[in-house]
């Protein structure tokens, strides 16, 4: 009888066994594939206590692995606008921040769910992007601001000329005519960049603040007077406090 129940306590232990090599080699294949990805990886919970977390996060974040295991995740990235990120638990959209271990290092982040309470960061350097990014924005608004100045000199040589068209043959006068309207189309083209530029950064800096347009009037008024002490013109303005 007992040599029964020994064989089926040892098979029983031999299951077991069998059991726990595999979670362990489940465990293992795991671990490996989150370090093979090219994004840092760190699990969390509910109470944003780390579970894990692999070498790109140790050294994008700055995390020591296992010493950092348990510790909450707001408490080593101190950043207001992290924190704030994750008391919204709005995860729709990325995140961008910078890294803790460098200033000049740019991540996004993505937070995912991975089981019940259980969270996934995924960290992504983006820091070429970002600045690529910012070189073409700066492109677009100096080429639009450097093109604007000559345009208008054209314009006004163009407008100058075209004032005497009684002095010029028809054949410069249609001359002229296709160059202003040259301009006017190139002209175009700039303040659509320069409005492209503009959306750009409202889009990025969501912030408003009052103007006081009637101090901001008086100034352009006091500037035109400057430059009209030649012609003498006679400037009235009513303008609302």
């Amino acid at each position: 009888v007992w040599a029964s129940v020994f064989d089926g306590l040892y098979s029983q232990q031999r299951r077991h066994a069998k059991k726990r090599g595999e979670l362990s080699s489940l465990v293992r294949r795991f671990r490996l594939g989150a370090e093979s990805l090219p994004d840092a990886v760190v699990l969390f919970d509910q109470g944003r206590h780390i579970l894990w977390c692999n070498f790109l996060a140790q050294q994008m974040l700055g995390l020591q692995w296992p010493t950092d295991k348990g510790n909450r995740l707001d408490n080593l990235i101190r950043q207001p606008e992290f924190i704030d990120y994750l008391d919204h638990q709005n995860y729709s959209q990325p995140f961008k921040l910078n890294s803790p271990t460098s200033e000049d290092q740019c991540l996004e982040i993505r937070v995912v769910p991975f089981e019940a309470n259980k969270w996934t960061l995924l960290i992504r350097d983006i820091t070429q992007l970002a600045k690529l990014d910012q070189l073409r924005k700066d492109f677009i608004a100096n080429v639009s601001h450097e093109l604007k100045t000559p345009l208008t000199v054209v314009r006004g040589y163009v407008e100058m000329i075209q004032s005497t068209e009684q002095d010029l043959t028809p054949h410069w006068q249609k001359a002229f005519k296709s160059i202003e309207g040259q301009v006017s189309r190139m002209d175009r083209l700039v303040e659509q960049l320069l409005v492209l530029s503009r959306v750009e950064i409202n889009t990025e800096h969501d912030t408003k603040t009052a103007i006081d347009m009637p101090k901001l009037l008086e100034l352009l008024v006091d500037d035109a007077n400057w430059l009209n002490q030649e012609k003498r013109h006679h400037i009235e303005t009513d303008i609302d406090p």
